[in-house]
């Protein structure tokens, strides 16, 4: 079972073994620790923007990094809210370059995104999350290679 809690920064999907630590314990204080934790982070939570293609309803979930910012990205796309009935069909990943003030002009894959992301070092932020150190434009332009044939 999953459990969210909806906080003042941004959602917290809790793992197992907090929910299974919480049910034993006797205080708060750790819960208040790590929730303070995750909270009081300057960190970009990615949520993403939807599409949905006319011919056929398909809908896309495109998530964004800018360059030089801390961010958090579900590991599996469809993670971003609890909306029962809503399936992604295809999701990706776009790049907006802050020091150049623009976007790149393609759409990559996102599970190949979060493969790099995890390659440059990226560590679990929740039980649906990672948190990914600022990404440079030439971290950026070495994933893009990857799809440059």
């Amino acid at each position: 079972m999953q459990c969210i809690l909806t906080l003042a920064m941004f959602p917290w999907y809790m793992d197992e073994e907090k929910r299974e630590q919480y049910k034993e314990c006797s205080t708060l204080i750790d819960f208040e620790k790590t929730v303070h934790e995750l909270q009081v982070q300057d960190i970009y939570y990615a949520k993403p923007t939807l599409l949905r293609r006319n011919e056929d309803g398909q809908i896309a979930a495109v998530y964004t990094l800018t360059t030089g910012c801390e961010s958090c990205f579900p590991v599996r796309p469809e993670s971003f809210i609890n909306l029962s009935g809503l399936k992604i069909d295809a999701a990706f990943i776009r790049f907006f370059i802050f020091e150049e003030k623009r976007a790149v002009d393609s759409f990559f894959p996102y599970s190949e995104f979060i493969e790099f992301i995890k390659e440059k070092g990226a560590v679990k932020f929740d039980a649906e999350r990672i948190k990914v150190q600022p990404l440079s434009k030439e971290d950026v332009a070495e994933f893009i290679g990857k799809f440059e044939k």
